[in-house]
């Protein structure tokens, strides 16, 4: 089975800046918690690969070596930017963040 994902540390508002540190070896893994990813754009090379999985999850795979920049958006609308720090680490990244909006409504 899977390894839990982790969870960055607080919901974000729109259009927040996140750094993570990604393998340049292996999958990555990158999900909004009751939501789907629609759109990850980064500079033309910079993935190698990515795909969107069937509960709206990012995998991406890249072959960088410098520090680079993904924007993602979701099916509500919710978008942030995350500057990826590639590192040659066995074992790729699997995050969850929240959108703060949608936490709100899930309270409300």
């Amino acid at each position: 089975m899977g390894r839990k994902p982790d969870r960055y540390p607080s919901p974000l508002p729109l259009h927040s800046v996140v750094r993570l540190t990604v393998s340049n070896r292996e999958p990555n893994v990158i999900a909004v918690m009751n939501d789907r990813i629609v759109e990850a754009n980064s500079a033309a090379g910079k993935l190698a690969d990515k795909k969107a999985t069937d509960s709206g999850a990012l995998i991406f795979a890249t072959e960088e070596t410098v520090p680079f920049s993904l924007y993602i958006e979701t099916e509500k609308g919710f978008g942030f930017t995350v500057n990826e720090n590639p590192v040659k680490k066995s074992q790729g990244i699997n995050v969850s963040v929240m959108n703060a909006e949608a936490k709100a409504d899930a309270v409300a």
